[in-house]
């Protein structure tokens, strides 16, 4: 399994003579994908970021689908069975649904210009089919693509693997946030049930930022052009945001706090990612606006010299005071997931996969026919049909 820089890097530059003529195209489906991604898109009608009419569950089987679910449900398996973490299996899958569906495809992704597909990439079904129907609904029906993708805790071989070919093949067109479940293990006390769930409110909250939910007009504003390209552009993205305990002072008060929301990051941080965009939210106090430092050293000293930046300055009181940024269009974190592959090399090599050697063992014994067990005993070799020896197990 060969990684190149050219299969991991998404970046692509959003076209901006073309993007300051669109209008704005925030009009989002939500696809979770697999079990995981089932789960996550759920919990985004509780939290008023869509309604259920903007969601669809996609999965191989309805068995992780809510019985109580009365919303739109692609299932992709005609037996209805799972993919068992078989990443090739779920890639099969989707490439048949979307050979006999399109037209069904195609109705349920028809009102929104933007299709946000939220996965897992450890599990089979979400990091096998995400690929193939991202780069279905850019590439043939023409959406924007957007995907979050959730890793996985590393503790699990087949899970890295997955991880890796999620990666290797996702197309250059789209746009990729990723948060890691293993981030909140911590907060959570280990309990990778609670540690997901804490992962879907990080979900909430990007997604509010992201669709610019709580912006509140002011002086100086992210218009919905702005939001658009700081969205649109294609390949990796992360969203942070961090609340204000006090009031800013300074400079380093606000450089301090930048810095502790990039080091607590829940996303999979790149090392070279070379952000095209910054969006500044600040939600802030008007008589603590000298304490911005406005050059943003240590978010570019991070992510990278933008092309443009912009800023949303406001205060809502009842937000509470806040720093959030959108950093978007950087490069893929290549040397990020090349550990993780390292990781899949090592811990495979611990796993017996050799078959079983014990007959082959016994052929070597060489036995003395006068000393064979059975010249021992009175036993006489019989035949049995395949009916009869599986009726008497």
């Amino acid at each position: 399994m060969n990684m190149t820089q050219s299969q991991l890097i998404i970046h692509k530059p959003v076209n901006v003579a073309k993007v300051e003529k669109e209008e704005n195209k925030m009009k989002f489906k939500y696809l979770g994908i697999g079990a995981a991604g089932n789960k996550a898109v759920m919990e985004l009608p509780k939290a008023g970021i869509c309604e259920e009419d903007d969601i669809v569950l996609v999965n191989s089987t309805d068995r992780d689908i809510p019985k109580d679910f009365n919303g739109k449900v692609i299932i992709m398996s005609p037996e209805n069975a799972g993919a068992g973490k078989e990443r090739k299996v779920a890639r099969n899958l989707a490439i048949n649904y979307l050979k006999t569906h399109s037209d069904e495809f195609k109705e349920l992704l028809n009102d929104a210009d933007s299709i946000m597909f939220i996965t897992s990439v450890e599990g089979g079904t979400g990091s096998g089919s995400t690929p193939i129907l991202t780069s279905y609904a850019g590439k043939v029906l023409g959406k924007n693509t957007h995907i979050v993708a959730f890793t996985g805790f590393e503790d699990d071989v087949r899970g890295l693997e997955n991880t890796v070919e999620f990666f290797k093949e996702i197309n250059f067109e789209t746009d990729v946030m990723t948060i890691r479940n293993s981030a909140f293990l911590e907060e959570s006390d280990n309990n990778k049930m609670e540690a997901e769930k804490l992962a879907n409110v990080e979900l909430v909250k990007r997604l509010r930022i992201m669709l610019g939910m709580d912006f509140n007009p002011g002086e100086h504003n992210i218009d919905s052009t702005d939001l658009y390209k700081l969205v649109s552009t294609t390949g990796y993205k992360t969203i942070e945001k961090i609340q204000l305990k006090k009031d800013l002072l300074n400079k380093d008060d606000f450089n301090v706090l930048c810095k502790n929301m990039i080091y607590n990051s829940k996303s999979v941080r790149s090392n070279n990612p070379g952000q095209l965009r910054l969006g500044m939210i600040l939600n802030i106090k008007p008589e603590t606006e000298t304490a911005i430092d406005f050059n943003y050293p240590i978010i570019i000293d991070s992510y990278g010299k933008p092309y443009e930046i912009y800023l949303q300055e406001q205060y809502d009181p009842k937000q509470g005071q806040y720093i959030a940024f959108i950093s978007s269009g950087m490069k893929m974190p290549i040397d990020e997931i090349t550990a993780v592959y390292e990781r899949y090399k090592a811990e495979t090599k611990k796993v017996d996969k050799d078959n079983d050697t014990f007959f082959d063992k016994m052929k070597t014994y060489d036995i003395e026919e006068e000393d064979s067990m059975f010249n021992m005993v009175s036993h006489k070799k019989s035949t049995t049909s395949n009916d009869d020896f599986f009726n008497s197990l």
